[in-house]
């Protein structure tokens, strides 16, 4: 596998672990908020870490769909070039100038071989 692959594959772990830590720490603070008599009460700073919380956790779990997305396009892209180097190598002798003799005399012929078709 190539190193992209593994480098966005350790990217997405790590940004889901993030995304679950964020997550987990933004559900506690609104629970600490909902736990609180009168919303309005409320310190704005602990509404606004509560709201930075959650907003990490979805940066993280969308920097770890990109990387798993990443991470599938060069799996899969190291799978077409494979195919694509098998299908070379079957596709060597692409046109061939043959000599012979025919009913009426000597002649040339050219055959091309059109890949299977």
């Amino acid at each position: 596998m190539p190193a992209g692959f593994w480098i966005a594959s350790a990217a997405g772990v790590a940004s889901l672990a993030s995304f679950g830590v964020f997550a987990v720490l933004g559900h506690n603070s609104q629970t600490a908020l909902g736990s609180v008599p009168g919303l309005r009460l409320v310190r704005r700073n602990d509404y606004d870490k509560m709201r930075r919380n959650y907003l990490m956790a979805d940066l993280s779990l969308g920097a770890a769909a990109l990387s798993a997305g990443i991470a599938t396009w060069l799996f899969f892209l190291r799978k077409l070039r494979q195919h694509g180097r098998a299908q070379a190598g079957r596709r060597r002798d692409r046109a061939a100038v043959c000599r012979g003799s025919t009913l009426g005399g000597s002649g040339a012929a050219l055959f091309v071989n059109a890949g299977g078709f």
